[in-house]
């Protein structure tokens, strides 16, 4: 039996999911997160519903043409996330989603706020709290060069601080430095939203 396969597309289409970011309470300078987000290829899902794609004919069990055709539509297809804040109490971090809260954490810091915990006792212990999660990141409000120019208000020598950064990484605990407070924000919704469906697969 064959069949037009765009009597099977359907199952390719996007689908809104809900997620509600969980936010910390103590964040003195929360991220202004946007309503909704949406990952893949728009012009993709256009041309699905639009069926303006040349979708061969082609059998249900032939498996290399469904390899073929429909492969680069899911990698393409997209999903748009309907967005909701929560605000409450993290044990640690700043932001997380709900549902995966126990296992990624994104910890925002602007330049001056990194600097001040170089070496001290107390971000120590939320180092290694950081450390217990299986997706965790520290997303910094500065470029990379901020720190060369001694761009933050603190005393900290400039190699040390390099020196500190670079040992979190080897530790496992990655800090992105986003340039910017808005990057920062789409940096840290990108990383939750990975962490989310790769912990629902």
């Amino acid at each position: 039996m064959r069949k037009k396969a765009s009597n099977i597309q359907s199952s390719f289409l996007p689908t809104n999911q809900k997620i509600t970011i969980l936010r910390d309470s103590n964040e003195k300078k929360p991220f202004n997160f946007p309503t909704n987000y949406t990952t893949g290829n728009q012009s993709t899902q256009y041309e699905l519903e639009t069926q303006k794609l040349d979708l061969p004919t082609i059998t249900e069990t032939d498996d290399l043409d469904l390899e073929k055709y429909f492969l680069p539509l899911i990698a393409d297809n997209y999903i748009e996330y309907l967005i909701n804040i929560s605000k409450l109490k993290l044990d640690t971090g700043d932001y997380s989603i709900k549902g995966i809260e126990k296992y990624a954490v994104v910890e925002r810091k602007t330049l001056t706020d990194l600097a001040g915990c170089v070496f001290k006792p107390r971000f120590s212990d939320c180092i290694n709290r950081l450390l217990e999660f299986p997706y965790k990141a520290i997303v910094v409000e500065a470029q990379y060069s901020d720190i060369l120019a001694h761009n933050y208000e603190s005393r900290v020598d400039i190699g040390r601080f390099i020196t500190w950064i670079n040992g979190l990484g080897a530790r496992g605990l990655p800090v992105h430095f986003a340039g910017d407070r808005q990057t920062a924000m789409e940096i840290t919704l990108v990383l939750l939203v990975s962490w989310y469906n790769k912990l629902r697969e």
